[in-house]
């Protein structure tokens, strides 16, 4: 299929591709490519970088060799800059999507706090700190506290059941700080 003095089936496959050909000018018929000149013609002289070709007579393969070379690196520097637009256009989408997971994380978060699910480190800290010493004091004023009443005391069993009721004081501290809040 040749036309417009040696345009090749391949190049008029790209033109059709590029839509610089419709249906009207090339279609299929018992699977193979028909082309009506005319109309070819016609819908190809709306596109000025379209050029007819010239009778293979004075086809030179250098200059065609280059040609296709130029018209390589433009098609190349043309997806380039689409898959640049692409990758730009992914990327900001992408962007946003994160954005928007953050947004959602973080609201998430504020609706925990505010609720009480979810508690600062530093506030859980600040609490321990004021459980323990709490207790350390509790368990070191044992000793002066019980000191007196165990030396009158001669029985074992009731130092120990003594020591038992002071200890037990110290750790209920401790039980009720944590149970509180």
């Amino acid at each position: 299929m040749k036309h417009r003095g040696g345009t090749s089936r391949p190049q008029l496959m790209s033109y059709y591709s590029k839509s610089w050909l419709t249906g009207e000018a090339m279609w299929k018929s018992s699977g193979k490519w028909v082309i009506d000149p005319a109309v070819a013609d016609r819908q190809l002289d709306a596109f000025p970088s379209v050029k007819k070709a010239t009778p293979a007579a004075s086809y030179d393969p250098i200059k065609a060799s280059q040609l296709v070379d130029q018209l390589r690196t433009t098609e190349q520097k043309e997806e380039a800059s689409r898959l640049t637009v692409i990758n730009n256009k992914n990327q900001l989408d992408h962007a946003k999507a994160a954005k928007e997971v953050f947004n959602a994380k973080l609201a998430q978060l504020d609706y925990e706090e505010k609720s009480g699910e979810l508690v600062r480190v530093a506030d859980i800290r600040k609490k321990l700190y004021e459980v323990a010493r709490d207790v350390r004091n509790s368990m070191l004023s044992i000793a002066p506290r019980t000191a007196p009443l165990l030396v009158a005391m001669d029985d074992q069993h009731d130092i120990e059941h003594k020591l038992t009721e002071e200890i037990a004081m110290g750790l209920e501290i401790l039980s009720n700080a944590l149970l509180s809040e």
